[in-house]
């Protein structure tokens, strides 16, 4: 925003449609709106002031359903329900068991930092 000259005493004086438009800025911000865009969606005509909310939620739905998705990943880590190796990892471990490979052994490669030597 364009600030206004100063008064004698120093100060500067903004006048009510720049607090209005500073709030509206906030207000987008708030909603995760960057402030270079809300500036610019301010500026926008009714279409593409509402094309630009839709796409920022939009980036919010997707951002939303990947951190989902990072917490099921992480509750399956935290119950030990998934290993942290690749599926080609855990089916060569699979075939190892079939082997008659003991599975002390195989459970160590489960969960970082759960490798000890044997006894």
């Amino acid at each position: 925003m364009p600030e206004p000259e100063r008064d004698r005493s120093g100060y500067r004086n903004y006048d009510a449609a720049a607090v209005v438009r500073l709030i509206r800025i906030h207000t987008l911000a708030d909603a995760g709106v960057p402030p270079a865009r809300a500036q610019t969606l301010l500026g926008a005509g009714p279409e593409e002031f509402a094309d630009g909310v839709q796409e920022k939620d939009k980036d919010l739905r997707a951002e939303i359903r990947r951190l989902q998705g990072n917490r099921r990943w992480l509750a399956r880590l935290a119950a030990g329900e998934h290993p942290t190796l690749p599926q080609s990892v855990v089916d060569y471990l699979d075939r190892l068991r079939v082997l008659g490979v003991e599975e002390r052994y195989i459970a160590m490669e489960r969960l970082p930092g759960s490798w000890s030597p044997p006894r």
